[in-house]
């Protein structure tokens, strides 16, 4: 990176670096300023740098020449046509649209791959709307000039921990399948009101008790300064705290946050993993839904428990 920032960084950015060398050579500074300045400079250049670096690479061997495939990518998700994908590659920047089509096909099997084996083992699956605005180049009756993608993000959540298993129990007696869930979710509600009561009659001082007093947090998201508390870096740096164990599943078209799509989501849901028929889903099925699309479920789940009644 020393020679890119010598020879191909703008010139802010190499004011910057040439700043950087000076504080390092100086006995006496801080290194948390030294530090803090670096990062001002991975910022400020890391996006051309690594077009920089991809581009070199490419020039290595046959081998090499793969990476041009994610700017290939880039360009084509930024619009870029098919013709213009293979002007590129005619002055190596880029891929070919064969090879574009090869690489992207492959990658795409590999991820779906890793998707099926983390679902095979424990884990949840994360819901929530997702929102996005596409521009409409030429206008008409049917599409305005912005297209609302009100879609719905799936994750698969990989747990971490002690071994578990997921496998569905059967009752020995009756043979039924045992719930992952009680019958009545309110089954410890006077414990909860009494807990909530208890709290609030004590003293209100939790305020400055909590990590976002001791620690000062005040960022977005919310996280600690490792710099001024080294102490709780182990934990802000885990694995758990990053998207380790967080692998993205597929984008549904159905919009999660209307009735009509949380219906077909849910059916759809139970269909591929065949809930509708007795001793044929294998495994329980977890979810991670905010509290909105929470409720929606269980009115969901009433009214079908009721109907089935009458």
């Amino acid at each position: 990176m020393e020679y890119y920032l010598w020879s191909c960084s703008s010139w802010s950015v190499l004011k910057m670096y040439k700043e950087w060398l000076l504080v390092n050579d100086d006995v006496f500074a801080d290194d948390g300023d030294s530090e803090a300045l670096f990062d001002k400079i991975l910022s400020s250049c890391i996006q051309p740098f690594v077009g920089w670096l991809l581009m070199h690479v490419s020039s290595v061997g046959t081998n090499g020449r793969e990476q041009l495939f994610y700017i290939t990518f880039m360009n084509n998700y930024f619009g870029l046509s098919r013709a213009g994908m293979d002007a590129n590659a005619k002055f190596g920047m880029g891929v070919t649209t064969d090879m574009y089509d090869n690489q992207r096909r492959y990658h795409l099997n590999m991820s779906t791959e890793l998707i099926q084996h983390k679902k095979s083992l424990p884990h949840i699956q994360w819901w929530d709307n997702f929102s996005k605005f596409f521009a409409n180049n030429v206008p008409t009756l049917k599409k305005d000039i912005f297209s609302s993608c009100l879609w719905t993000g799936v994750t698969v959540n990989e747990y971490s921990g002690p071994p578990v298993s997921i496998e569905v129990v059967y009752d020995a007696e009756s043979g039924n399948v045992v719930p992952a869930m009680p019958s009545n979710i309110l089954d410890y509600k006077n414990e909860v009101n009494n807990s909530i009561t208890q709290y609030y009659r004590s003293d209100c001082s939790f305020f400055l008790e909590s990590m976002v007093y001791i620690y000062s947090i005040h960022s977005i998201p919310l996280t600690i300064d490792v710099k001024k508390f080294p102490e709780m870096k182990d934990q802000i740096t885990s694995d758990k705290n990053s998207t380790k164990y967080i692998h993205p599943s597929n984008l549904v078209k159905q919009n999660i946050g209307s009735n009509r799509g949380l219906l077909s989501i849910l059916r759809k849901f139970q269909e591929d993993h065949k809930m509708q028929y007795d001793n044929v889903c294998d495994n329980y099925q977890t979810l991670n839904v905010d509290e909105n699309i929470y409720f929606r479920i269980l009115k969901v789940y009433s009214c079908y428990t009721h109907t089935l009644y009458i």
